[in-house]
């Protein structure tokens, strides 16, 4: 949009660049105004800053990438970007922050995402909910990874958009994006405890109450949607 302002474009050129259309009129009519050359050369300089600035983040960004292969992480990595929303940079901060082996650190996925801090912090005394605060847990990775369940909220696709888009309809977008957030974090806790891609449960509803429902031949929790386990070795746990 800088450049379009330097070249001196139309104002409705100006405005279509801007990805939200309810603001292109606005956009239009302010960009309806002539600035001087001076003002025009300000703006050349802050074009060539933000461009020098993300030539340097997709260095970094390049030189990171690279060390998935050399640190031998290319199959976590892998598996962890099953997950919707999740992309390699995001999964190099999950393992700065948690450990590669967070999955075993952790002995559940609510663990795992209670420490993340995506989990709201309860105070119950008597079954009666006395207070309600977020969680503290890890700071730099709550803040990315709910800026990863914001833009998947935004740009998704897929069941996993299909539920967020269900749950937002009976809650405002903060606690809708938290929700999804938490259940990026333990689907991430899943795909490496089970060693498997992400999987989304569709199938029938299960009876009202239910924890845990069974869909062919998997156990799925009615909770979060995620595929648990297999009947096999769920029998195989009980004998």
């Amino acid at each position: 949009m800088l450049q379009a302002i330097i070249d001196r474009r139309s104002p409705t050129e100006i405005a279509a660049l801007h990805r939200n259309k309810a603001k292109r009129a606005e956009i239009e009519k302010s960009a309806d105004v002539h600035l001087p050359d001076y003002i025009l050369g300000d703006l050349q300089e802050v074009l060539s800053e933000v461009q020098l600035l993300n030539q340097h983040i997709q260095t970094g960004e390049a030189a990171l990438l690279a060390k998935i292969s050399t640190s031998d992480l290319s199959d976590q990595v892998g598996l962890m970007c099953t997950v919707p929303g999740v992309t390699k940079m995001l999964a190099l901060r999950v393992i700065a922050e948690m450990d590669a082996n967070y999955h075993q650190r952790y002995p559940t996925a609510s663990a795992f995402a209670k420490a993340i801090g995506v989990v709201p912090s309860n105070e119950v005394s008597g079954g009666k909910l006395l207070k309600r605060r977020a969680s503290h847990g890890n700071q730099r990775l709550k803040f990315h990874l709910l800026s990863a369940a914001k833009a998947f909220a935004i740009h998704g696709r897929g069941p996993l958009r299909s539920w967020f888009d269900a749950y937002r309809s009976r809650s405002n977008f903060f606690k809708s994006t938290s929700a999804l957030a938490r259940r990026m974090a333990e689907a991430l806790w899943w795909v490496m405890q089970r060693n498997e891609p992400y999987k989304f449960w569709q199938g029938e509803a299960a009876r009202e109450g239910a924890e845990v429902t069974q869909i062919g031949d998997l156990l799925v929790s009615t909770t979060t949607g995620e595929v648990l386990e297999t009947i096999d070795d769920a029998q195989s746990v009980t004998e």
